[in-house]
């Protein structure tokens, strides 16, 4: 049978096998709620609308992430090995006698996000507009609680409506997609892209 790339596992096979499985604790930390709140209560309605029609809008839905580490960690155990040559990222688990796949296509189909050629700007081909314009310029390290102690402070019904709607998809990125504990680093890159929009938006 082939080998998988990565390992000396066996393709088809689990990477854990069930003799080897081991408790273990996993977090979320997703704050999908705090941060719809945060959104709605910060935008103008003009502003809130533009967004609810962007590429994150359908989330502002969803008023709950149910979320189970124990479901999670069970899974993950239960990864099986598989062929590397392909041009999809994916990932294959084993669940009683059936092997199911999840991709990223599939991922995104779910969630509805972009996926597709990641085209990454070079950090000196990105403008600090936004930074410069919002954040004074900013250029020392900020982590998620004292950029959300900034946030607070800006004035969105003083704001262009586009700055606006980009300051929210990134704060959505950053806090969602991106999500971390409180003490870690603010990615500003993100940041300077979305002030080209529609760059930001293809990003899968």
């Amino acid at each position: 049978m082939a080998k998988s790339e990565s390992s000396d596992i066996e393709v088809g096979k689990m990477y854990f096998r069930y003799a080897d499985h081991f408790p273990g604790r996993i977090s979320s930390m997703c704050k999908l709620s705090s941060v719809v709140k945060a959104i709605e209560e910060k935008l103008t309605k003009r502003q809130l609308s533009m967004f609810k029609k962007d590429i994150f809008g359908h989330f502002l839905e969803c008023r709950s992430f149910p979320f189970s580490g124990v479901i999670l960690h069970n899974l993950l155990l239960r990864q099986v090995a598989h062929e590397e040559d392909s041009l999809e990222d994916q990932l294959w688990f084993q669940i009683s006698e059936h092997l199911i796949r999840l991709s990223i296509v599939e991922w995104c189909l779910v969630t509805r996000l972009s996926f597709g050629v990641d085209t990454n700007k070079k950090n000196d081909e990105m403008e600090q507009r936004l930074r410069n314009t919002y954040f004074g310029g900013v250029h020392s390290k900020l982590n998620v609680d004292e950029f959300d102690a900034v946030l607070k402070e800006l004035k969105c019904e003083e704001m262009d409506d586009m700055d606006a709607l980009k300051i929210a998809l990134f704060y959505f990125a950053d806090r969602v997609l991106n999500a971390r504990k409180n003490h870690c680093q603010i990615n500003f890159d993100w940041l300077d892209q979305v002030d080209d929009i529609q760059y930001f938006r293809r990003r899968p």
